[in-house]
């Protein structure tokens, strides 16, 4: 008699496999997306502290200021395609978007001339950047519907 697995026995095993791949799968899209995420939410903290440096230094919002203006060298950051910081005397505007396709998520925050706050929102396109924007609750943003625009 020969030893060894039927075809049976195989083709269960390769079920159950393809069966806890898809369940953990999703799971592992959303931690990774969201660990990306808090890589940018620190480099937009110290973004903002530096811009919030300059407004002081100049006694209110530039009319003009960038990344290349700040006292901070902001990092490359592999997993936004697209960053950017602009003043323009009446507001402030920082803008982070995901290296993913289709778009997932980006990040955004304001602050407006008279107003000492900043308004931090995660705009979101798909069920995975909904899960990352819950996640940024807590860190103080709000999540917006991106899906449309």
């Amino acid at each position: 008699m020969k030893k060894g697995f039927t075809l049976i026995e195989l083709l269960v095993v390769v079920l159950i496999i393809g069966i806890l791949s898809a369940v953990a799968l999703p799971q592992y899209q959303k931690a990774v997306a969201k660990s990306r995420a808090m890589e940018i939410v620190s480099v937009m903290g110290a973004t903002i502290e530096a811009v919030d440096v300059a407004i002081l230094t100049n006694s209110g919002i530039p009319s003009s200021l960038s990344f290349s203006d700040l006292d901070i060298e902001v990092p490359t950051l592999k997993y936004s395609r697209d960053y950017s910081l602009s003043c323009d005397g009446s507001r402030c505007k920082m803008y982070f978007d995901d290296t993913s396709s289709p778009h997932d998520w980006s990040l955004s925050a304001y602050r407006y001339a008279g107003d000492n706050k900043w308004y931090r929102y995660c705009w979101y396109g798909t069920n995975l950047g909904l899960g990352v924007c819950k996640g940024l609750e807590s860190a103080g943003f709000s999540i917006r519907d991106g899906s449309s625009s």
